[in-house]
């Protein structure tokens, strides 16, 4: 949608970049955020070595979620990240700079962002 540059206060998106291409989105939607606002971002990435750990844990914590509380069977179109939790933050940063950026189990990242007021 054609929104104005820099209209909204608080911007966020969940598993929504790599639908359309990390970078591209990301200039998109920290173009959308106003001076002092924020930009909240929960995404995937594709799967590294250097993510064992955290890979590990999700696998385990994904197992004991659904036996708790069951598997939610959804119909929305899925594709996988083509970029590696690694190759987010130094996007992020570089495009971000100041950003929060936070690798999760449950194989998601966070990154936070305040663009700096004018």
């Amino acid at each position: 949608h054609p929104f104005a540059p820099e209209s909204f206060d608080v911007v966020t998106c969940v598993a929504v970049l790599h639908h359309v291409g990390t970078e591209r989105g990301l200039r998109r939607l920290a173009a959308l955020v106003a001076p002092g606002g924020v930009l909240g971002v929960v995404g995937l990435g594709a799967r590294s070595w250097a993510d064992l750990p955290y890979d590990a844990a999700g696998f385990f914590a994904t197992r004991r979620l659904a036996k708790r509380h069951g598997r939610w069977e959804h119909s929305a179109p899925c594709a996988d990240p083509t970029d590696t939790h690694a190759q987010v933050r130094a996007l992020a940063k570089r495009l971000l700079p100041g950003c929060e950026f936070k690798q999760r189990v449950l194989f998601r990242h966070t990154i936070v962002w305040r663009k700096p007021a004018s």
